[in-house]
């Protein structure tokens, strides 16, 4: 393998991805000759304060760049996704950026190369009833192995500025240093360490067909996740962040007091942008459903596809991933962090 292009090189994975091709510990036997790093947005600035050899990378950014960061790979790895969770979301550019980039990737891509296309487990979530199967709403769809397909849990780590950790963080500033406590404490959110879910990426190149090929036992989605313990939102975040300055709030919020309000809320605010222009502020706040996801909703899924078909296995246990996860997080300012992630980025 001589070239790699990797798409949303400045998401909390690509990053991980980064790092671990050139670590010691990278799965991959050797190191793609040229390896092209591709974003929405200009981040060679930002992975400079890596100290990653960037001699040895080609930055690209912008979506007119985008078949010239492709052109004659062997390996693409597409992270690039868009997410805006918020009441009003970006309806046209959720569509332009998850569905016509991949359509467009798929129609300028070389049949000889191998793709990996990676979103979000979200898209297979249902918020009715817990996605223990993690069935496919168009499974037919997915039947090809090519391109080869993976979902990707909510991801933490070191380098994150953008997930329900850093949003915690962030709020925390609205309170005088207090994280406030929503809901009972039932329900689970199902984690991932990202630097784990970079191993198992990279582990997946080489059981990803080609265009040509075509041939899998892989079929339609795979998972990629670790051992990262499933439990309730604050019981995996809590131990990351709390660094003596913040606290927990004494006051539990029940959940579907604060929930059925801003549901209605949310409602009458989608239905008066109709015939009003609804000021920014109000517009970004977190879909009802995002909080129902985190704070209540039994959300976790099987990572068994990868372990038995990729031989996937963790490369940091769990202990580890706390603790170069918490070095980071617990010196995180909420003025470091830009914005919240349910908001368009």
């Amino acid at each position: 393998m001589s070239s790699l292009s990797l798409l949303g090189a400045d998401s909390l994975l690509g990053r991980h991805l980064i790092s671990l091709l050139f670590s010691s510990q990278s799965p991959l036997l050797h190191l793609p000759d040229h390896i092209r790093l591709w974003s929405r947005e200009e981040m060679e600035e930002r992975l400079a304060l890596d100290s990653l050899p960037s001699s040895s990378l080609v930055f690209l950014h912008g979506l007119d760049r985008l078949e010239e960061a492709i052109e004659g790979a062997e390996i693409v790895i597409n992270c690039h996704e868009y997410v805006d969770w918020s009441i009003l979301p970006n309806k046209e550019r959720l569509r332009r950026e998850n569905i016509d980039v991949p359509l467009r990737l798929l129609s300028i891509i070389s049949p000889t190369a191998r793709l990996i296309h990676l979103s979000s487990t979200f898209v297979q979530s249902w918020a009715r009833w817990p996605n223990i199967f993690g069935k496919e709403q168009r499974a037919a769809d997915y039947e090809s192995g090519w391109p080869f397909k993976a979902r990707i849990p909510p991801l933490y780590g070191e380098k994150d500025i953008n997930s329900p950790v850093t949003d915690i963080i962030k709020m925390s500033s609205l309170f005088s240093s207090t994280i406030p406590f929503i809901g009972d404490g039932c329900g689970c959110t199902q984690f991932s360490y990202a630097g784990n879910v970079a191993a198992g990426v990279l582990r997946a190149i080489s059981h990803c067909p080609t265009k040509e090929e075509d041939e899998s036992d892989l079929g339609r989605i795979v998972i990629i996740g670790d051992e990262t313990p499933i439990n309730n939102t604050y019981t995996t975040v809590l131990p990351l962040v709390q660094n003596g300055k913040l606290r927990i709030s004494s006051l539990k919020i029940p959940f579907f007091l604060l929930f059925i309000p801003y549901f209605i809320f949310s409602f009458f605010i989608r239905l008066f942008s109709k015939f009003f222009d609804i000021p920014a502020t109000i517009t970004k706040l977190p879909d009802p459903w995002v909080m129902y996801f985190f704070f209540h909703h039994w959300t976790f899924f099987s990572s068994f596809k990868a372990r038995f078909f990729l031989n996937h296995i963790d490369l940091f246990t769990k202990e580890d991933a706390l603790i170069r996860s918490s070095a980071y997080y617990r010196k995180l300012n909420p003025s470091d962090i830009v914005q919240y992630s349910w908001e368009g980025h």
